[in-house]
């Protein structure tokens, strides 16, 4: 925001205070939910982990499909707002707990998880374009195709979960540092990119003249251009980083809490 404010002329109160307060104004809707999720982490950690197996797997199957079933009909149902909630993410949270539980006294086939994956996904495609075809030959216009393609669709909450239990049991130790080092990075990168400056003066607009060109060059211009933002996004906080280091601004904020939580 400074940057922008002394270097573009960037002066606008409702944007510096969004960036400023960038949880509060919601400016970044999945770190708000996020961030809102993990005030309750401590009281599912205790219920996951203190509570039988079996209860949990029965009460968040409860959970779960009346969740996901509903919200077909009404994206909205128990206020979940198509999964932009801090309610989707504790189920979401807990079920990846419970995942992690049943792994650690059950090895799941990951040949049959894969094969059950792909089929849901292939599913939930297919019916995409068969009521987007469907609607389009009976009221003129492709209608109720995305119905199973949000975030709280059944189908796409079991893709989830497979995708969870696949990646989980990756074994492949040369990457593992890679993934360490940029890991992080990721989360920060986002946070560039979508920040409301970076998103109105270099994203937004930007690439549309990719839509003029042929198949080929607008997916190569598209993965390029993703490459090359995550790229500049972690370079970006690698220097913060480096800087933190540096400086120790890390520990020094933890010495600042220590002496108030002691007061």
């Amino acid at each position: 925001m400074l940057f922008f404010v002394i270097f573009g002329g960037a002066w606008n109160i409702k944007e510096n205070i969004k960036a400023l307060l960038p949880l509060v104004t919601t400016q970044y809707w999945f770190f708000s939910m996020y961030f809102g999720m993990m005030l309750f982490a401590p009281i599912m950690n205790e219920f996951v982990n203190k509570t039988e197996l079996k209860k949990v797997i029965v009460i968040l199957l409860s959970l779960v499909s009346t969740f996901t079933i509903f919200s077909i009909v009404n994206g909205n149902v128990f206020e979940l707002k198509g999964g932009y909630s801090v309610l989707w993410f504790m189920v979401l949270y807990m079920c990846g707990a419970t995942l992690n539980k049943i792994q650690s006294v059950y090895e799941f086939d990951l040949c049959k998880v894969k094969r059950l994956t792909c089929g849901i996904l292939f599913c939930t495609w297919i019916s995409k374009l068969l009521l987007d075809y469907i609607s389009l030959r009976l009221t003129g216009g492709a209608r109720f195709g995305n119905i199973l393609l949000g975030y709280t669709s059944p189908t796409i909450f079991i893709v989830s979960c497979g995708l969870l239990i696949i990646f989980s049991n990756i074994k492949c130790n040369k990457l593992i540092p890679f993934l360490k080092v940029v890991a992080p990075l990721t989360f920060s990168a986002y946070l560039i990119q979508d920040n409301v400056y970076v998103r109105k003066y270099f994203i937004t607009d930007k690439f549309a003249f990719l839509a003029d060109k042929n198949v080929f060059i607008l997916i190569i211009g598209i993965i390029s251009s993703a490459i090359l933002c995550f790229a500049v996004g972690c370079l970006i906080d690698s220097i913060r980083n480096f800087l933190f280091r540096k400086f120790k601004i890390k520990y020094r904020i933890y010495n600042v809490l220590n002496m108030m939580f002691n007061k």
